[in-house]
């Protein structure tokens, strides 16, 4: 910001979040916008945060800047926060900023709700001068943007969707299907290799126990025979986390020597008893007690002499010190890790051995009972679930006190549900196809009647094509619903300014520029534009700085790292100058002499993070290139309207927060999938037991999508979505910047107005920036401000009373202010929501009447008619014209007249009447 109104020194909390290098040159174009629009460079910034809600936000915003129009305070916004939907108006309002306004109206003119339309300037190079356009005509005749034909759009819309759920399916089963064909290669090979058959035979199974135990739902899968195995694997982490002991230990003593030898010798004898088992007898299962208690033992000594080895300090033949109990606590600490991932292969197996074991059910039953087929083993496979959540619900009832009562679950445990059956039917069903491959449809079973020949050459075409999509990136993308959604968003919103849309060049209307005008189905060049242009063009004709904000997800971790489970995602914002992403990684975009259109991605330099700190999350991992190196990032490079879209992707498998393994299972079952895998661009270190991932990085991140699990920066690419899935008013990158004040437009779907959106502002702002967002009570606004307009309140005065339509109060008005600011210097941020006075025209009361939820209707809503339309973008403007009275509001707050901004960036208040003890 301007030197005058921060003081010289910045405290190492403010470098951190907001640093030198990003801005100094934010400012730099701080100040040419300011020059370009004749506004003095010592002005209080401004900025705008608007928030998520799809189509309804978009529109409310929309009325809100129209009332800000009318008295011309569009001009006076240096910073537009978007997110989601609000990136919906944001992005429309910085492409027509870009496409040159004749000077005569300016922006604020060109959004006046009087001015349906615009000129563009025909002075300014590379634009389309002295075209007239309609932009927000425009946008009102496609409220529903995603299918504005009717009919016709929603069936092509129905269409793609099926072709790409189609699409991902086929490759999904290509991989299971494998994965259950080599199965049926190793039951092959068992039962033909003679050594195997003859020793592994007369092993314990497993699978005639569980099936038997099942009533035949589960057959005798061989996947369950791995379970003993990997059973065995779970004694040494245990035992050797009980055996470590702090006290001193004399390992040299004859005893200990001696006990090692029994040990041992009861582990060979656990091997002599596997090697010549025939049966169960008393003599066996003695001779296997004491085997398995020595084993048990030994393996556990073993573990443990295994992990202290790799400790530094630890020497458990020495009294113990700090260092060795700390070492101690250690190598426990690794023994737990090693017992967590035996368990989760043991229940991984599980899981594969009862999906199979259902699948070979299914294949016998259909062979027993051909008349039923399919469908019969269905029913004989799901019927037992069938009744036995009919009883439970029956018993919860009883429990209730109505023996009628049904347990309702709630939605997202039915979600849940429905992907995890969903994705098991998938996997049982395959399972059952390749019994049938395997046996060449013959009709026989077991596997000594496999057909080889079948068996192997499916596996060699099924291999060819799983190899052939697993280095075809853009598959990933390209499957999901992404593409289409912002092709829909771009022709909307940002083609809404496009001259080729409107028809005749110099007709504003007649037929001339009715027959010219092209449908928003028809893709023409210029709607989008790449961000380096964009942000020029947008700074040389005094836009404001566009943040747009998206969510890194990040669930899980490659390295036992620790993870946010509360957040499960980092905020990242892409700006004119460069990215953030957090509160301390930062990184800036290079200047580049190339047409960004030629090159897929984009230089970037990160930001060093000061010590202790680790490196950036934008720079190359340093195990893999050390900084010494100097080797270049370069990011993907995305359009503007790419970037929109993914701000907006709130379906996704990856939702932030709200990310569940249940949902993300639901969610890509149905590819409901807008979320996008980015490159970052870095080089990073992958641990050896994940390396399979860089073989098949298709397959590996498509499963990654339905187990909802998401190492964000760890790897090279990073699953964005939309930025509401972190913070979903957009105000948190304000916050960062130390705004003089900052107007949040809430629009996000909130019908009981908890305002759960301001509260997490709140919250994130306090943790974060060390920020304190203090909530002023009616009282402390009527005594610092008694010009101010009667519209502020508290927050519980945004709810209607109960029963009823109209608030007591618009907005609120807050003082933020930072725990490393001396002195302090408050800031101020406004936050606004859709509400109803009873002031409101005809129009809206009427529609209003007729739809109860207005204006807090869904936001899956996202087809508006004309008259949802107009109704939610007349509100915006009621509600703009209240809250702003013109440029009243702005003045009072910022200090004109009333106050002015003093050299050391405090503000003079000693002219303020006394105010109540409670004011801040």
């Amino acid at each position: 910001m301007n030197d005058n109104k921060h003081t010289d020194r910045v405290s190492d909390a403010q470098e951190r979040a907001y640093p030198t290098e990003l801005r100094t040159p934010e400012t730099a174009r701080l100040d040419a916008r300011r020059e370009t629009l004749g506004i003095a460079a010592a002005a209080p910034t401004i900025g705008f945060a608007l928030s998520g809600g799809g189509i309804r936000s978009a529109t409310f915003c929309l009325g809100i800047f129209q009332a800000l129009a009318k008295a011309k305070q569009i001009r006076r916004i240096d910073f537009l926060s978007t997110v989601s939907g609000g990136g919906y108006f944001g992005a429309f309002l910085g492409r027509l900023i870009t496409r040159g306004i004749d000077p005569a109206d300016g922006i604020d003119g060109a959004l006046h709700p009087d001015t349906p339309s615009v000129r563009l300037s025909p002075d300014k190079p590379g634009t389309a001068g002295g075209h007239i356009i309609k932009p927000v005509v425009w946008l009102l005749r496609n409220g529903n943007y995603m299918a504005p034909g009717g009919g016709s759009d929603v069936l092509g819309l129905l269409t793609n969707a099926l072709r790409n759920l189609l699409t991902l399916h086929v490759l999904v089963a290509a991989n299971v299907l494998l994965l259950a064909l080599l199965l049926r290669a190793v039951e092959h090979g068992l039962a033909v290799w003679s050594f195997s058959s003859t020793w592994l035979g007369r092993l314990p199974s497993v699978g005639p126990l569980l099936s038997k135990a099942t009533g035949g739902l589960l057959a005798a899968s061989p996947v369950f025979d791995v379970l003993p195995v990997l059973a065995v694997l779970l004694l040494p982490p245990a035992a050797g986390y009980w055996l470590i002991e702090r006290h001193h230990r004399e390992s040299r003593n004859p005893a200990t020597q001696a006990g090692w030898l029994v040990l041992a010798s009861a582990y060979v004898m656990l091997l002599l008893w596997l090697a010549s088992f025939d049966g169960w007898s008393p003599g066996s299962g003695v001779m296997l007690a004491f085997a398995v208690v020595g084993a048990v033992a030994l393996s556990g000594l073993l573990a443990m002499r295994h992990v202290t080895s790799r400790q530094d300090g630890l020497d458990w033949r020495e009294r113990p010190s700090a260092e060795s109990l700390h070492a101690t606590g250690e190598a426990r600490n690794r023994l737990g890790n090693l017992f967590g991932t035996a368990v989760l292969a043991i229940v991984g197996v599980a899981t594969l051995g009862a999906i199979d074991g259902m699948g070979l059910a299914i294949y016998q039953t259909t062979l027993d009972a051909p008349n039923r087929g399919w469908w019969g083993g269905l029913i004989t496979l799901f019927a037992p679930l069938a009744l036995r959540f009919t009883s439970f619900n029956v018993l919860i009832g009883k429990v209730l006190g109505s023996a009628t009562h049904r347990y309702e679950l709630p939605v997202g445990t039915l979600v849940a549900l429905f992907g995890f059956a969903a994705w098991v039917t998938v996997g049982v069903l395959l399972c059952a196809l390749s019994q049938g491959i395997a046996h060449g449809f013959s009709g026989a079973k077991g596997p000594a009647s496999i057909d080889a020949a079948v068996l192997y050459l499916s596996i060699v075409l099924l291999l060819l094509v799983t190899t052939l999509f697993a280095r075809t990136w853009a598959f990933i993308n390209r499957s999901s619903h992404a593409t289409v959604y912002a092709a829909r968003l771009v022709r909307t919103f940002l083609g809404a300014s496009n001259p080729k849309r409107h028809g005749s060049p110099h007709q504003a209307d007649g037929a001339g520029a009715t027959s010219t005008a092209r449908s928003i189905n028809d893709p023409l060049q210029d709607d989008d534009s790449n961000m380096r242009d964009y942000y020029r063009t947008l700074s040389e004709h005094g836009g404001p700085l566009h943040l747009i904000n998206v969510t890194i997800n990040k669930t899980a971790s490659l390295t036992r790292k620790s993870v946010d489970r509360d957040r499960k995602g980092i905020g990242m914002a892409v700006g004119p100058c460069g990215l953030s992403a957090g509160i301390r990684h930062h990184a800036i975009l290079k200047d580049q002499d190339v047409q960004e259109d030629a090159e897929w991605h984009v230089p970037i330099e990160p930001v060093p993070l000061p010590p202790p700190d680790r490196a950036s999350m934008f720079a190359h991992d340093p195990n893999v290139l050390p900084a010494s190196q100097n080797a270049p990032v370069e990011v993907e490079r995305l359009t503007l309207g790419q970037w929109m879209a993914i701000s907006g992707a709130a379906v996704s498998t990856g939702l932030g927060s709200r990310t569940t393994l249940g949902l993300s299972l639901a969610l890509s079952f149905a590819n409901l999938r807008l979320g996008y895998w980015w490159d970052s661009g870095r080089r990073v270190n992958i641990p050896w037991s994940h390396r399979l991932r860089l073989l098949f990085p298709v397959q590996a991140h498509l499963l990654d999508e339905i187990l909802g699990r998401f190492v964000g920066p760890e790897e090279r690419h990073w699953y964005l979505s939309d930025g509401g899935h972190f913070e979903n008013t957009g105000g948190y990158e304000l916050i960062r910047r130390r705004l003089d004040l900052i107007v949040v437009i809430d629009a996000e779907e909130d019908p009981t107005y908890a305002c759960s959106g301001f509260a997490g502002l709140v919250r994130k702002a306090r943790l974060d920036f060390g920020a304190e967002i203090a909530v002023l009570a009616r009282d402390d606004i009527r005594c610092a401000f008694p010009s101010l307009p009667d519209v502020f309140g508290s927050l519980d005065e945004l709810s209607p009373p109960a029963g009823k339509a109209h608030s007591a109060r618009r907005a609120v008005l807050a003082k933020l202010t930072y725990a490393d600011e001396l002195p302090a210097s408050p800031h101020w941020l406004l936050y606004v929501k859709p509400t109803l006075d009873g002031t409101e025209p005809a129009d809206l009361r009427e529609y209003r009447a007729l739809h109860p939820t207005f204006p807090q209707q869904p936001t899956a809503d996202q087809m508006f008619d004309e008259g949802q339309w107009e109704s939610y973008r007349k509100l915006g403007e009621c509600v703009g014209d209240a809250v702003f009275a013109g440029s009243r509001t702005v003045d009072i707050l910022l200090g004109e007249p009333r106050t002015r901004p003093s050299t050391a960036g405090t503000r003079d208040t000693s002219n303020l009447p006394d105010c109540p003890v409670g004011f801040p």
